[in-house]
């Protein structure tokens, strides 16, 4: 009797915890992803930039 009531909790727990991961990870991956991108795009930025003006500079 106690193990059929037991299980179903267990397994709520289990769902729960899973959630709550997920849900905490998700805005952190969001973040994270946003910044890699901007990061990416500031270096091509720069690095298109700077070789511009080296271009510019040898002529």
């Amino acid at each position: 009797m106690v193990s059929m009531i037991a299980v179903p909790v267990s397994c709520m727990a289990t769902v729960c915890f899973v959630t709550c991961v997920v849900l905490a990870f998700v805005p952190v991956t969001l973040v994270f992803g946003v910044v890699m991108v901007h990061l990416v795009i500031s270096l091509w930025m720069l690095g298109t930039h700077t070789g511009f003006l080296l271009r510019g500079c040898s002529r």
